[in-house]
């Protein structure tokens, strides 16, 4: 199956992966969504004739049935991989499955520094989300970012003071 079959499949899967966003409140976060997936449709999937993706064939990828990662669990985490997390001096911010986990984080938050859940922000004070979500990032021109910004419903969100 050649790259543009494949990118096909996965825009007819796309619905699915839709249903697994958090709810779209406030308004413009749903509108944010539904503009960046109709942009990602426009644009397609990257194929080799694009410059930019000459030498990047994503057809094999693109065969492999993608699911939402739920939860953020660490259970699956090897004990190295806890040990390196551990072992690092200084703040560090932890994300498992693009999951914000403030219980392996270490951060400077209350010194005029915000870190917190991407999704707890949207929730409890969506207005320190709206003038930056989705503003740097070129969701426009790339279909990867358009993909990323209409299907996230998780990360981690800091704020400077």
């Amino acid at each position: 199956m050649g790259t543009q079959q494949a990118g096909d499949a996965f825009l007819r899967n796309l619905d699915g992966l839709r249903g697994h966003t958090v709810a779209s409140r406030p308004s413009w976060l749903g509108e944010l969504r539904g503009a960046a997936l109709g942009r990602f449709t426009r644009l397609g999937f990257p194929t080799t004739r694009q410059e930019e993706w000459r030498f990047t064939d994503l057809s094999r990828m693109l065969s492999i049935r993608f699911e939402p990662a739920c939860g953020g669990a660490s259970d699956g985490l090897a004990s190295e991989a806890w040990a390196l997390v551990h072992a690092l001096p200084g703040p560090r911010v932890v994300l498992v499955d693009g999951h914000f986990r403030a219980d392996l984080s270490v951060t400077a938050a209350g010194r005029g520094i915000v870190v917190d859940s991407l999704c707890r922000v949207l929730r409890d004070s969506p207005g320190l989300l709206a003038p930056h979500l989705a503003h740097y990032a070129p969701w426009r021109e790339h279909p990867f970012v358009a993909l990323n910004t209409g299907l996230a419903t998780e990360g981690v969100f800091v704020q400077l003071a």
